[in-house]
């Protein structure tokens, strides 16, 4: 979706003439997601209703995530009654997933547990893709296509001439832009990484090879072993270690340090931003600046 087209639905401010923007020089300009706030639409057949909601941080889309996990592929010797099931399974994570961030980013739906808000849900919202359409609105103020707004439309054309040109170019700062409802507008300065830190930070972050499972045969005895990717523990592990190389990433490409004195209090400070003011910072960063390869997508909510 373009930004021309968010911002006529209402979930990105108009461009204004008026310079109204903050340089994120320091870890104090760039606000928690419990701080950014907005009015954000969902279309009636007769108007729009208004929902005043927070962005969903770092840590709690990780932690929703973790709570609410896909189920895993079934393969293609499925029945079709285990096809059904496992395609009931992963409509059930993904509504936990966007009705656990209603009830972060707006407020708590009635209900105990989340099968019974999810109950509440399909019994009281009249529309399809309420629950959706306002989850999608919540992760848009939380930075969702920050990418796309932030692709420049003119590209240009440099001489380089020489190594020193060369080295000058690739060490150029770029601006990383956050549009904000009723604030000034973030304005990030971020730059490439050199190659050894590149490989510094991927070691920091190698992944570790998944634990080993007995296989038992039909009769309950252990007759092999195999590695379990989906081992709960193992996939935690997997989780801190991209939290952390989005972290190295983002310090090693910011004008500024991201405060704390041990990877735990820097993990947990950066996991209070806008989750995708995170992603998409460290995506642009990736894929735009430094030109290097990207962990694999996460994707919140399904």
């Amino acid at each position: 979706m373009s930004g021309k087209k968010l911002q006529e639905q209402g979930l990105l401010p108009e461009p204004s003439e008026e310079i109204n923007e903050t340089i994120v020089k320091t870890p104090d300009d760039w606000p928690e997601a419990v701080d950014v706030r907005g009015i954000v639409p969902i279309e009636m057949p007769d108007g729009v209703m208004e929902f005043d909601v927070r962005a969903l941080s770092h840590a709690e889309a990780f932690e929703i995530n973790g709570k609410y996990p896909m189920p895993a592929d079934i393969g293609p010797k499925a029945t079709p009654t285990e096809r059904t099931a496992h395609a009931e399974a992963v409509g059930m994570a993904k509504l936990s997933r966007w009705i656990a961030a209603v009830n972060l980013c707006w407020k708590p739906l009635p209900g105990e547990t989340m099968d019974a808000q999810a109950a509440w849900a399909m019994k009281n919202l009249y529309r399809n893709d309420e629950i959706v359409s306002l989850y999608a609105a919540i992760r848009v103020l939380s930075g969702r296509n920050l990418l796309e707004i932030n692709n420049p439309n003119n590209q240009q054309k440099v001489r380089v001439d020489d190594p020193a040109k060369w080295a000058e170019i690739t060490q150029k700062v770029y601006e990383f832009r956050v549009p904000h409802q009723n604030v000034p507008e973030l304005v990030f300065k971020v730059k490439g990484l050199p190659a050894a830190r590149v490989a510094e930070i991927e070691k920091l972050t190698e992944a570790p090879d998944p634990p080993i499972k007995p296989v038992r045969g039909p009769r309950g005895r252990v007759e092999g072993a195999q590695p379990d990717p989906r081992d709960p523990a193992y996939l935690q592990t997997l989780q801190t270690l991209d939290i952390y190389r989005d972290l190295l990433i983002l310090e090693s490409s910011l004008s500024f340090e991201i405060p704390g004195e041990t990877q735990a209090e820097k993990v947990a400070w950066i996991g209070r931003r806008p989750f995708d003011e995170v992603d998409q910072l460290r995506a642009f960063v990736c894929w735009r600046v430094a030109n290097i390869q990207d962990r694999a997508d996460f994707t919140v909510g399904g």
